[in-house]
């Protein structure tokens, strides 16, 4: 039998008078005492297992639409180890008459011996307490609509609960800083570690301008704002979710066979995996652990089943979709969730902004785009909770001359581009020869169109393989004058061999000063040490490269000259480098 079914039955006697109503609103009912199972005799002034005080917080506080987070932070702020008896069986008492788990000390409208004797009574009077500090202190401010599902809008409350004095203003009147020993920021810091595990909530950059209070006075703070806005998402509770429903990870997160950390974990994904909720929560299976949060039982897209912590998954608005792009207008178009707030970014062109209408629909001017570009694109619920961003490569479609480069081939944009600049030429017959292996005097002599330089006759005497007839004799003379080529022996300049991966790194960060960079490379065939790997690991970091798999550079293979103009336009322009 569960450990924590043996509970019930000692709150039965209490569970008389919360069934029938009781003082000060305070009502509990059966449905927390079968949720927690409480359901045996235990001796008095004894504490329930750390879980089934979980489970009697959480309840309560779902009982009253409060967060269960909260309330778990307030009793981890009063009582550490979530204790209502000390170790002779007495009520904790603290020094200014604090009663019990919950530390009230408001009693006026409560049942006091019951407050002492009876836990479950004790926790949700601290609970209608704070729901009564949101719903009545007019005086107070309210976070970002006040929303009651999002942990930040119970700042203040939380503050009331202890009290509206001096010690608990968010700052100090004196210099402005943060105070951390207010009650209210201990109370967020415990829900940071112990419900969201390390995650930061949002809240506002408070200052002396928003409050008015004399330090050496007991006198109530004055506030001078009503409402304060967030620009930072803002944090839902995560017990509202149900069968069904779809949550991302925020976080790399372990999938674990059980609902308690001492399971073996079946898998870890990444951030932003999507999850599938199988049904309801659970609490942590060692009931003495520790553990604020709660488990969902949840598959993965593969079909893997198992359990992650509450702690490590959240509901995002829908992802935009179904991207279309208005290249005579400049404007790009989706779907979404309705209402809300989509931004379309992109490191060259910036960020653009709209809104969903109620169809779910929207279409932002994000104007002309000549190169291909990767735009991220999100939607944002009306609590600044953004979607995982969508990734839309803008597909341009780009006339050139050449019939074997159609407007929306990969290669357009940059063979449109270098041809403007008068740096490529086709190869006759209207053909560019996209697809043609490119030969070492071929790319001497595009890159000489475009960077220029001076001859010098007698470079071309060294290498016996280009006569002075040659057809880029004259191009392949300047390329060694002004370093951008060498023979690959002493003799041989090797025009008509064709190019390979490893030279073409090396020959652009040569030429264009591609910054070196400290990342390593993903690339299992570029060993260390190679005479390419330093220009390979500084081309592909820089955008100007990516490798034909996600960890094979293929340094041997040759290229064609549809992708060197797209190396080549990278190293020219940054604009069209990957981001």
């Amino acid at each position: 039998m569960n450990k924590r079914s043996k509970w019930l039955s000692a709150f039965t006697v209490s569970g008389i008078l919360f069934a029938t109503g009781g003082v000060g609103g305070v009502t509990a009912n059966d449905t927390i005492k079968d949720n927690c199972d409480l359901t045996a005799d235990i001796e008095d002034g004894e504490n329930p297992d750390y879980q089934t005080t979980n489970c009697l917080l959480t309840e309560a506080a779902l009982k009253l639409d409060v967060p269960p987070e909260v309330i778990k932070g307030i009793a981890q702020v009063e009582q550490g180890e979530w204790k209502h008896f000390d170790e002779d069986g007495e009520t904790i008492i603290s020094e200014d008459g604090g009663i019990g788990l919950m530390q009230i000390t408001n009693t006026q409208d409560y049942d006091v011996e019951r407050l002492h004797d009876d836990l479950l009574y004790n926790i949700e009077a601290g609970v209608e307490i704070l729901k009564n500090m949101k719903q009545e202190r007019q005086e107070l401010p309210t976070i970002h609509k006040g929303t009651e599902d999002y942990i930040e809008s119970w700042y203040f409350p939380v503050m009331a609960y202890n009290g509206i004095k001096p010690v608990n203003s968010p700052v100090y009147m004196a210099d402005g800083t943060q105070n951390s020993d207010a009650y209210q920021e201990r109370v967020f810091s415990e829900i940071e570690s112990l419900s969201l595990l390390g995650a930061s909530l949002s809240l506002p950059n408070f200052t002396r301008d928003d409050f008015d209070y004399d330090s050496a006075s007991s006198e109530n703070i004055e506030f001078l704002t009503a409402e304060f806005e967030l620009t930072d998402s803002l944090t839902r509770s995560n017990y509202q979710l149900t069968e069904g429903d779809l949550v991302y990870t925020t976080e790399n997160a372990r999938i674990r066979e059980q609902a308690t950390t001492e399971s073996d974990s079946i898998t870890t994904v990444e951030a932003d995996t999507p999850l599938t909720i199988q049904a309801g929560y659970e609490y942590e299976e060692v009931l003495d652990r520790q553990n604020h949060f709660v488990w969902y039982p949840i598959e993965t897209a593969d079909g893997q089943e198992g359990y992650i912590a509450s702690a490590l998954i959240e509901q995002r608005p829908k992802a935009p979709d179904n991207f279309q792009y208005q290249q005579d207008e400049g404007i790009l178009s989706g779907e979404a969730a309705s209402n809300k707030t989509i931004k379309v970014e992109n490191d060259t062109k910036g960020t653009f902004t709209t809104t969903t209408d109620d169809s779910g629909q929207f279409a932002v001017e994000i104007g002309d785009i000549n190169i291909p570009m990767t735009f991220y694109v999100t939607a944002a619920d009306d609590h600044n909770v953004e979607s995982v961003p969508t990734e839309w490569e803008a597909a341009i479609e780009v006339d050139t001359p050449f019939t074997d480069v159609a407007s929306d081939h990969w290669a357009a944009p940059h063979v449109s581009y270098l041809y403007d600049l008068n740096v490529i030429n086709g190869i006759g017959n209207d053909l560019f020869g996209v697809d043609d292996e490119l030969t070492r005097a071929q790319a001497a002599a595009i890159l000489v169109r475009h960077e220029g330089g001076e001859s010098n006759p007698n470079a071309l005497d060294a290498f016996e393989d280009v006569d002075k007839d040659h057809e880029f004799a004259e191009e392949i003379d300047i390329a060694l004058n002004e370093g951008f080529f060498k023979g690959v022996s002493e003799d041989s300049f090797a025009p008509d061999a064709s190019m390979t991966r490893a030279e073409m790194a090396v020959l652009l960060e040569r030429i264009y000063d591609i910054p070196t960079s400290e990342a390593a490379h993903p690339f299992t065939d570029v060993e260390a040490g190679k005479w390419y790997a330093e220009s390979v690991a500084n081309v592909y970091a820089a955008g100007v490269a990516k490798g034909t798999s996600e960890q094979r550079f293929a340094p041997e293979e040759t290229i064609t000259r549809g992708q060197y103009s797209v190396f080549l336009t990278r190293s020219m322009d940054e604009n069209y480098r990957l981001k």
